[in-house]
């Protein structure tokens, strides 16, 4: 996942450059953490509004892949990366 948003992160300034090196520490587990306190039913559907560049969407659509989630944002570039 890192790989990808570093690239991005090249062609559209996305992340700040002094945190993009934290990607995980700062963005993916933080994104995680809500699984911590939130248990989705059994055939949930999760809207991320304002995901911005997919967080916390993609990390929980991942560790929750049997649920579905649709992300949105109103901004193109962000949701191009997504």
């Amino acid at each position: 996942m890192a790989p990808l948003y570093h690239d991005w992160n090249r062609k559209i300034k996305i992340i700040l450059r002094k945190e993009i090196d934290l990607l995980y520490e700062n963005h993916i587990l933080h994104a995680l953490s809500i699984a911590k306190i939130i248990s989705f039913s059994q055939g949930s559907k999760i809207l991320d509004v304002g995901t911005g560049i997919g967080f916390p969407g993609i990390p929980l659509a991942i560790l929750f892949s049997g649920y579905q989630f649709v992300l949105i944002d109103s901004i193109r570039n962000r949701i191009k990366i997504v």
